[in-house]
């Protein structure tokens, strides 16, 4: 057991799983990372600029590690990395951190009725003014509105058509 999860137990009485709890703390510490990088580092200012311009919130020689790191060829690596992924990603979403089944519960309350699946698509992959996050969402919107165009729904459940015709449109990103 290492130190925080000793520094842990010892200070708070939790009635929820001790993984949950390290889990949760694990991804705010690096989302607040995160968010330090974002706003106060500048890689073109260089190492020693860098270290100079500590947020007040933290202790002077802790930024200097996180500095020192972002500058590491495994900092540096890990940046690429996630660069990498990001562009692979083909349909970014415009949901935040609200979680999928969040959203289209708060659709069905709003609109009185079962959202289908083509009408969620087009609400969590369209920007506040209607415009489309990537030419990729776009493609897919109009193909699909064009096959829904086609369809003559007088006896299919209106949902299953979105189904249907959402799964024709998009190419699966990855297996499974």
């Amino acid at each position: 057991m290492n130190c925080s999860n000793k520094f842990i137990e010892l200070r708070f009485a939790l009635e929820i799983s001790k993984e949950y709890v390290l889990k949760s703390l694990g991804k705010k510490w690096r989302d607040y990372k995160h968010d330090l990088k974002k706003r106060h580092f500048k890689r073109e200012d260089g190492l020693q600029v860098n270290k100079d311009k500590h947020p007040n919130a933290t202790i002077r020689w802790q930024w200097a590690q996180l500095v020192d790191y972002w500058y590491s060829n495994k900092g540096e690596d890990s940046e690429r990395l996630g660069v990498a992924s990001r562009k692979q990603q083909k349909y970014t979403h415009t949901s935040g951190s609200k979680s999928f089944p969040r959203k289209e519960k708060e659709m069905e309350v709003n609109n009185g009725r079962k959202v289908g699946r083509l009408e969620f698509f087009k609400a969590t992959h369209t920007k506040k003014d209607g415009s489309h996050m990537n030419v990729e969402t776009e493609q897919i919107m109009v193909k699909a509105n064009e096959k829904l165009a086609e369809c003559e729904t007088v006896d299919e459940d209106m949902q299953m058509v979105e189904t249907k015709i959402l799964t024709q449109v998009i190419v699966k990103e990855r297996y499974g």
